[in-house]
């Protein structure tokens, strides 16, 4: 091997070693985006059936009262909390998804020119 390409080749294995740390990166956050929304719509289906279901039962109305206006409450809240970092998340997937696509990019380009080298070495 021509010791004039080595260094290219180093810069090959740095720019394949990003592609895979961005390609990690994003797949955690697709894993904890799911697990979020997987979350987000449990809270959002106990709190719809609070709400049926505290207009169904024929508790007293203090009973009732007390259990629609904070249960309710604090199943909503929860659920928009979740809403939010669902939301973060997907911004950051985002990001890391359009890094993957640069670093693969690069790392094309790389490959690219370590062709050219090399055809004009064999040729």
């Amino acid at each position: 091997m021509n010791d004039r390409l080595e260094p290219d080749f180093a810069m090959l294995q740095k720019a394949s070693q990003a592609r895979q740390n961005c390609e990690e990166k994003e797949n955690r956050l697709k894993k904890k985006r799911n697990i979020l929304l997987i979350i987000f719509l449990l809270c959002s289906t106990i709190t719809v059936g609070l709400k049926i279901s505290t207009s169904s039962l024929g508790l007293s109305e203090q009973l009732k009262l007390i259990a629609e206006h904070y249960v309710l409450w604090l199943a909503s809240a929860i659920s928009i909390v979740i809403l939010a970092t669902v939301i973060y998340f997907i911004f950051n997937l985002m990001s890391a998804h359009s890094e993957t696509e640069k670093a693969r990019k690069n790392e094309w380009k790389l490959l690219l020119y370590l062709n050219r080298q090399l055809s004009a070495k064999a040729v």
